[in-house]
This record gives structure tokens, sequence and C-alpha cells, in this order.
């Protein structure tokens, strides 16, 4: 569907084998997620820099009744917490 699933999963997986190393390096678990908190709060900020506003004309509402034909994953808005 190309909803960004698997990228999610391969992300998550990497981040925690990079967690595991600092980890065994003997970085307390507090210091990685502060590290990890910041750089999503860092990447955040440089998808809102490079954001583009879409004109109005170009938005798309659904007809009522069309989101519960939708798979749920396309149904939520994007939300990240940093």
């Amino acid at each position: 569907i190309g909803d960004g699933t698997t990228s999610t999963v391969l992300l998550a997986g990497e981040l925690l084998k990079l967690s595991k190393e600092f980890i065994e390096d003997g970085v307390h678990p507090t210091t990685i997620n502060r590290g990890l908190r910041t750089a999503c709060a860092m990447a955040k900020q440089k998808i809102r820099e490079l954001s583009v506003t879409v004109a109005s004309e170009y938005v798309v509402v659904l007809p009522d009744g069309a989101r519960e034909t939708q798979p749920p994953k396309l149904s939520y808005s994007l939300h990240i917490n940093c």
C-alpha cells in the first residue's frame, strides 16, 4: 500500500541496534533516550523548514462514508511524539 510500515520497522530496528551498542559501551539509557528525542525534534524541525503549503484547490475532501472504506492505517493523520 505504501503506508511506510516497512520503513518504520527498519528504522526502529536500526535505532534499537545502535542503542544496544551504546548500552554495551556503558552509556546510560536515559542519555540514549535524550539523544533520540533531540534527534527527533531536529528532524521534525527540518521537515517543517522543507514543507510547502498546498493550495486549497488541490486538497481532496472525501465524501461522507468514504473514510470507513479506507484501511485503518490510511485514516489517521501522522503524529510523531518526541
